[in-house]
């Protein structure tokens, strides 16, 4: 009897995930990356903790637009950021959480063309 061996190779993903509804929607390129990486960090009991030197670092572009893009997406109630101080007033912790029910809702309209 012959019997099969599964090789040892260990594949990991890695990557992110771009829902649908943040891919279609009326979003900067910036914005799109910076949604995503929330989205996908967040799902579960999981929080989103990175800086903006880690963003500008996974999104190639500068704090500064980090800032804005951070701010642009909770001006149109994207996201909802929450500073804490856990270890009392020495540092601080910045978590960033998804406002889901606006998120499924960016979605871009669908134009159907009518023939005539």
């Amino acid at each position: 009897m012959v019997k099969l061996l599964k090789p040892m190779v260990k594949h990991e993903q890695i990557g992110i995930w771009i829902d649908n509804d943040i891919l279609f929607a009326d979003l900067t390129i910036t914005e799109k990356l910076i949604l995503a990486d929330i989205v996908s960090l967040s799902k579960g009991k999981n929080v989103y903790v990175k800086s903006n030197d880690s963003i500008a670092r996974f999104t190639n572009v500068s704090i500064r637009t980090i800032n804005y893009t951070i701010k642009s997406l909770i001006d149109k109630d994207l996201i909802v950021s929450k500073i804490t101080y856990p270890y009392g007033n020495i540092k601080k912790k910045r978590v960033i959480t998804p406002n889901w029910k606006a998120i499924k809702m960016i979605r871009k309209p669908i134009v159907q063309k009518l023939r005539i």
